[in-house]
């Protein structure tokens, strides 16, 4: 099942991490530092801004689709 995210060369992981902090408002400087320095990962800020504008229109329907869901059901205390 082909996710999105075949044949990329980083983690999918790593890619929603990047393209949330993006989406969150970061700089691509920022970014590119945070997901270096909390995560290990070396990555250019081209890529993150490939990234995210492949993504970001996967992660927003996904967003609106768990809202959809949650919606619909109640929770128990």
């Amino acid at each position: 099942e082909n996710d999105g995210f075949k044949r990329m060369r980083h983690k999918p992981k790593d890619i929603a991490r990047a393209v949330s902090l993006r989406n969150d408002g970061l700089s691509l400087l920022r970014t590119q530092d945070h997901i270096w320095q909390y995560d290990g990962v070396k990555v250019t800020r081209r890529t993150i801004s490939q990234w995210t504008k492949k993504y970001s229109s996967f992660l927003k329907s996904y967003k609106e689709k768990s809202k959809t869901k949650i919606k619909g059901k109640t929770t128990r205390r």
